[in-house]
């Protein structure tokens, strides 16, 4: 943050108003700028201090908040005088990119501090709750390795899994339309059998018959049902995914942002391997091979 220094012996014009006459007549006026978190939700407050941690001028109410036992409990913050007799000593480093991510847990609050305790990313209400000590909260845009996150491991290995998630469901995308043909050709061939059993035993099997198809067509359905219904989570989960890599994709220039969202999607990749993991042990296909009743054939054949 600069702070500017108001020169009044040129008269200087914005927006088409010229400066107060009255304001004091010297070069080595400063004038503190407004309270930069006011700005943001554009109030303009005179600043009334300055926090040094946070690279950012407060107004009294900001300055106040600041001091209560918070995340900020540790910044080092500068009083109004301080501000006027530091000004031209003052250096302020460049801020990095600022997070603008809400949190999940309170969608009115930006996810700004990182849990190392935890590796969780959490806003300042989440901080307060289940954050205090001996958890350690830092300022995400002040950690020098979100600036560089995306060159991590960590991230690459985030990436990697997802893109093995999408090429599995692939997989048992194709497995089940396998699954439905070959489905589909063992009731034709049971069908068959049951037609050439037919003819054996006319009367018993044109009962048989109504019942063992009812059946099947029972079968079919619940299984075409099932398959539907796998399908249909399988292409929800690429959906899924997708969005979720490429959200973390356009944030690439956004450092803390994409450090904030990767966090947030690794949670949601355990949860997409646990269902693939389900999905390949519990999905089965029902047995639609027709088998002769051993005693009818006996009597039919003696």
């Amino acid at each position: 943050m600069i702070c500017v220094v108001i020169c009044l012996k040129k008269v200087m014009e914005v927006g088409g108003k010229k400066l107060d006459k009255d304001l004091p007549n010297s070069s080595d006026e400063v004038l503190p700028p407004h309270c930069q978190p006011c700005s943001n939700d554009g109030e303009l407050l005179p600043a009334e201090g300055f926090c040094e941690t946070c690279a950012e001028y407060l107004c009294d109410t900001c300055y106040k908040a600041h001091t209560i036992p918070t995340p900020s409990r540790n910044h080092v913050l500068l009083d109004k005088k301080q501000i006027l007799r530091n000004s031209f000593n003052t250096k302020v480093k460049p801020k990095p990119s600022l997070c603008t991510i809400r949190c999940t847990e309170h969608p009115e609050e930006i996810v700004k501090f990182y849990c190392q305790t935890h590796d969780s990313v959490v806003c300042g209400v989440c901080a307060l709750r289940n954050h205090q000590q001996p958890c350690s909260c830092e300022y995400i845009p002040d950690l020098k390795h979100v600036q560089t996150y995306k060159d991590t491991t960590e991230y690459q290995d985030i990436l990697s899994r997802m893109k093995t998630i999408e090429t599995h469901a692939d997989i048992y995308i194709a497995d089940v339309g396998e699954i439905q043909a070959s489905n589909d050709e063992e009731i034709q061939i049971s069908l068959h059998d049951i037609h050439e059993f037919r003819k054996a035993i006319n009367e018993y099997i044109d009962r048989r018959e109504k019942e063992l198809l009812t059946t099947v067509k029972q079968m079919r359905d619940k299984d075409q049902t099932i398959r539907d219904k796998h399908v249909q989570d399988l292409q929800t989960l690429e959906t899924d995914v997708w969005k979720s890599r490429t959200n973390m994709s356009s944030l690439q220039n956004k450092t803390s942002d994409l450090f904030v969202t990767s966090k947030q999607i690794r949670q949601q990749v355990i949860a997409f391997e646990k269902y693939l993991q389900e999905h390949a042990e519990t999905y089965t296909t029902p047995d639609f091979t027709f088998k002769r009743n051993d005693d009818l054939q006996r009597i039919l054949f003696i």
